[in-house]
């Protein structure tokens, strides 16, 4: 097979005229009937060019061994909760920003994992076992950087503009589900 049959922006991409379409989103599964398996989102090759976390490995593979789950956290006792969406569009929004965040070559994935925290503890930190801090830990152990001080400024962000009580993945989710059929050519 030539090298170059796979290669983003060669005739054999699917995605040629759009050769900075992201990996994740390469990779998404289609059914013969055209529509998109929603388990196949967010998983594209990661940047072997990173140095990843022992926990963001843990994390790769047990999402890639349970595609089911949209993310897993970590209890007091170190035990896998496994994060699961069942809202089509919030589970599609939710796994393209995980794709992001793993997939990032560019260090564009600082705003788009202070999203993806500021929802799973709006969505988790309450559960038995987890709490805010557990999860911001968390994601400092997989991602690094200071996760709590970004949080605390992305919210302090989306007060500001008006958006304080819903998470940005879910405004995004919202505004994904009308924008989405209108751009296909479909209306809800």
């Amino acid at each position: 097979m030539r090298v170059s049959k796979k290669l983003p922006g060669t005739a054999q991409d699917p995605y040629w005229a759009y050769p900075e379409f992201p990996d994740h989103a390469r990779h998404i599964r289609t059914a013969p009937d055209g529509t998109v398996s929603l388990t196949s989102i967010g998983f594209g090759t990661p940047n072997i060019q990173h140095k990843y976390s022992p926990a963001l490995w843990r994390q790769v593979s047990l999402i890639t061994a349970d595609r089911d789950a949209d993310y897993f956290l970590f209890d007091e006792d170190d035990r896998p909760v496994r994060f699961v969406l069942y809202d089509p569009w919030m589970k599609m929004t939710f796994r393209d920003f995980r794709g992001e965040i793993l997939s990032d070559d560019e260090g564009h994935g600082n705003d788009v994992l202070s999203a993806l925290a500021e929802y799973l503890i709006k969505a988790m930190a309450q559960k038995p076992g987890l709490s805010r801090e557990r999860i911001l830990a968390q994601l400092e152990r997989e991602y690094g950087g200071d996760i709590a001080t970004k949080v605390a400024e992305w919210e302090k962000l989306a007060a500001k503009n008006g958006a304080s009580g819903s998470a940005f993945l879910e405004v995004q989710s919202r505004s994904m589900k009308q924008a989405l059929p209108m751009l296909m050519g479909r209306t809800t």
